[in-house]
């Protein structure tokens, strides 16, 4: 058991640009995924865009 988490990773959307979701949110989340470097990702909608 990690006590930090560090296995674990959460981003939070908190924008209404759709190029910031597109160039950054959406490829890290993906590639985050796809790759493992992380071992549970979170994404998080919140704001305007939601």
């Amino acid at each position: 058991m990690n006590p930090l988490n560090e296995e674990k990773l959460i981003v939070v959307w908190s924008t209404a640009d759709k190029e910031v979701a597109s160039k950054m949110v959406f490829m890290y989340t993906l590639n985050a995924k796809k790759f493992s470097w992380w071992q549970e990702i979170t994404l998080i909608v919140w704001g305007p865009s939601a």
